[in-house]
């Protein structure tokens, strides 16, 4: 079963010399990851040489890798995310859109890469400071034309802090004192705190 389609080609090579042939091979369809191979003949009226040529069909969800650097992020402010891109091969690849996915952030990239290029994205993300602390899910998916390449998932570890504040309000009688305490936590953390109050 044929996986590239054939290519013919006419040309002359004088006597005792050299001529440098480029050789065009597309594939039939969408053949699977793997080892395949060409093979190539050359003929003269009375010579045939023929030559194996190899073919690497690449997974394209390998073709590029994805890293998150982060530390623990703090709601209030803007944090930065290092998003590392690599490209695994020699080859170009332009056009790639990134896209980043999660319930609290909607984001493009457009990037090209280079051969073998790794390329460092700074992000800033500026999240609710009433998003609670916990570990949240991030999705980067990387598209080309359309198509989708690969989408790697990630943790963002979002810190906790805790504003607790208090107000004392006194009511006084002949007989009576009423002390009537609010505490508000404008934090994003739950607070548990033991409560004493002495009454002289």
């Amino acid at each position: 079963e044929k996986s590239f389609k054939t290519v013919s080609t006419i040309t002359t090579v004088p006597k005792k010399s050299s001529r440098e042939i480029q050789l065009n091979y597309k594939p039939l369809g969408e053949p699977r990851p793997g080892k395949y191979g060409i093979n190539f003949v050359a003929m003269t009226e009375d010579n045939r040489v023929e030559k194996f040529i190899p073919v690497n069909i690449i997974d394209k969800k390998e073709l590029i890798r994805i890293e998150l650097v982060t530390d623990k992020i703090d709601p209030r402010k803007d944090n930065i995310l290092k998003v590392i891109v690599k490209n695994n091969y020699n080859i170009p690849l332009s056009g790639l859109t990134l896209n980043f996915i999660s319930d609290y952030i909607q984001d493009t990239r457009i990037i090209d890469l280079k051969e073998k290029e790794i390329m460092e994205i700074p992000y800033t993300i500026k999240l609710d400071p009433k998003l609670e602390s916990g570990t949240y899910p991030l999705q980067i998916e990387v598209k080309r034309k359309e198509e989708s390449i690969t989408q790697q998932f990630f943790d963002l570890n979002i810190g906790g802090y805790t504003e607790l504040k208090e107000l004392e309000d006194v009511t006084e009688g002949l007989l009576f004192k009423e002390v009537r305490l609010t505490k508000t936590n404008s934090g994003n953390t739950p607070v548990l705190e033991e409560f004493i109050k002495d009454f002289t």
